[in-house]
């Protein structure tokens, strides 16, 4: 499965399941690589609930694969270093797709 494909399989996960401090703290690693620019971290950061998680997904997607790796590392990276890892079984969602029933 692609990145992309890996991505838009979550999609709903994700923007259901990540807080806005969450969104934040993908938004500084994201910054940090060159994924995101200042602007759009700005852009992202005025939205709030799901529509914060929903935009930093769109895009990321539309920025491609290695894009995509890098979010799925930044959600390792913030799974692993906070609590929420426990509500979610290291919710990078075993950074496996789920079939829907």
């Amino acid at each position: 499965m692609s990145a992309e494909d890996w991505l838009l399989s979550v999609r709903r996960r994700l923007i259901n399941g990540l807080s806005d401090v969450t969104v934040n703290q993908l938004l500084d690693r994201l910054y940090d690589q060159n994924v995101t620019s200042e602007e759009e971290k700005d852009v992202i950061r005025a939205q709030t609930g799901a529509d914060k998680a929903r935009q930093l997904i769109d895009r990321i997607h539309r920025k491609g694969p290695d894009a995509v790796s890098c979010l799925k590392t930044a959600l390792r990276l913030s799974y692993t270093a906070s609590s929420v890892n426990c509500q979610f079984g290291l919710l990078v969602f075993s950074l496996s797709p789920q079939k829907e029933s």
